[in-house]
């Protein structure tokens, strides 16, 4: 059994490696979409264009639950929450060029794309189903996915090489749409091995009941495991629901069909803003885009180590757990996340009005993809310290509070106060929560910690 524990452990380790990096490419894309209509984008095409934005966002949110759930499942067999990926930049950034870059899990065509009909297209084919399962379920079936062979198993557009590490070896098989769906078909078969036993911590799971549209459910035993495995596979692929199902997979399908139909009636049609992809804050010659641009990727590692914090020796008694939770789920994605990767998307890189926009790299140094693997190593960063939180709130803050006044346009300025007005709180947040709880039976976690953190805030 304590193998297929271990077995188990290295595929949900590399699931939630996939959940993330597609979570990040897809709001990546997400906000490469225009907001508003324009010579290239009419009213009537950029309706399409919002309603794109929405579902899209929503499957964001649903990829940040799947990232979750992933997590109980470790915690439930007594692992460490894993929140440590590759780096999505096509090339390392000049300050660590030379550095070796570890194989992803699994090596779908992620990487950081603009909104067009070639990214929708990989994103139709890393989230379908086997040929098999959209025969079955009588799915839509994209035929640019598969070749001719008898076994449908490798994609036109690019083959999906398997690390599915049941042995601590790579395979040699290469499998393309339908390997999300495959990966958690091992998860499943996994669970379903285990004796009730190996779910050997039920207690002090992480639970989310409902918040914008994000529902996380604490994974006690077997049961609730292979619950949480069907959800992940029916949101992303579709598997075991109707045809009808808005899963993932049938989102980018629909979207994909709507947009040939509007190139084909109008060839100049552009959804997205011009683009370019940069890899390091050097790329960009502007100086107020370079600022935002840095402030995105460090509010990033900000919510990351949140997270890893959060989920790390999670406890519904901890003052640290609860405080965490408030600042992670709502405040940090929807008033800072969001909020700066529209800021972004509307400043060119070069400064001119019909510039190119970009979106953030999402970079992790070495440091942190080392405590996001491994939350219990304090070399670098300490989860368990109140102190790492609001020293990182409290720099976004004071970035916030000098952006706010620079010559941006006055648009941009409105939606820095607003922002700095919201971190201000989420700081101060940090250390109220932390200090006197939410409930009552909270207040008296004052401890150590409390004092080293008083400290700081003067």
């Amino acid at each position: 059994m304590a193998d297929q524990r271990s077995k188990l452990a290295r595929l949900l380790r590399q699931a939630s490696t996939v959940e993330q990096q597609l979570l990040l490419v897809y709001l990546y894309t997400i906000f490469s979409l225009k907001t508003g209509p324009d010579a290239t984008c009419s009213a009537a095409e950029w309706e399409s264009v919002r309603r794109w934005y929405s579902k899209m966002l929503m499957i964001a949110r649903q990829e940040m639950e799947h990232l979750s759930l992933v997590q109980s499942m470790l915690l439930a067999i007594g692992e460490k929450p894993y929140f440590d990926r590759d780096n999505l930049v096509t090339v390392p950034p000049p300050e660590v060029e030379g550095l070796a870059q570890t194989p992803q899990p699994i090596q779908f065509p992620i990487q950081l794309q603009p909104f067009n009909k070639q990214t929708i297209e990989q994103y139709v084919c890393v989230e379908s189903p086997s040929w098999e399962t959209l025969v079955a379920y009588h799915q839509p079936i994209p035929t640019w996915c598969f070749t001719d062979d008898e076994n449908h198993k490798n994609c036109v557009l690019q083959s999906f090489e398997s690390y599915i590490d049941l042995d601590g070896a790579k395979p040699d098989e290469e499998i393309g749409a339908g390997s999300i769906e495959i990966l958690y078909r091992h998860i499943r078969d996994l669970i379903e091995d285990l004796d009730e036993s190996a779910f050997e911590s039920p207690y002090n799971q992480a639970e989310v009941v409902s918040e914008y549209q994000i529902f996380v459910f604490p994974v006690t035993g077997k049961a609730s495991a292979l619950a949480a495995v069907d959800l992940i596979t029916k949101q992303g692929e579709g598997s075991n629901a109707s045809h009808t199902y808005t899963s993932h997979f049938r989102v980018f399908s629909d979207i994909l069909k709507e947009l040939e139909t509007l190139l084909k009636r109008n060839p100049r049609f552009e959804p997205a803003y011009a683009w370019q992809v940069v890899h390091s804050a050097a790329e960009i010659p502007d100086e107020k885009t370079r600022d935002i641009f840095t402030l995105l990727n460090e509010a990033y590692v900000s919510l990351a180590l949140i997270l890893a914090g959060f989920y790390y020796r999670f406890s519904s008694a901890s003052g640290l757990s609860i405080t965490l939770q408030q600042a992670a789920f709502a405040p940090m994605m929807t008033m800072v996340i969001r909020p700066l990767f529209e800021i972004l998307a509307r400043l060119p890189i070069d400064g001119q009005p019909d510039g190119p926009r970009t979106g953030p790299t999402f970079y992790l140094t070495p440091e942190e993809r080392q405590v996001l693997a491994d939350p219990s190593i304090t070399t670098h960063y300490n989860l368990r310290d109140i102190n790492l939180y609001v020293d990182r709130m409290d720099k976004l803050r004071d970035r916030l509070e000098r952006l706010r006044r620079e010559d941006y346009p006055e648009s941009v300025r409105r939606d820095l106060d607003f922002m700095y007005q919201n971190v201000y709180r989420l700081s101060n947040n940090l250390t109220q929560i932390f200090t006197q709880g939410l409930l009552p039976e909270l207040a008296s976690i004052m401890g150590s910690a409390t004092c080293s953190l008083l400290a700081l805030k003067k």
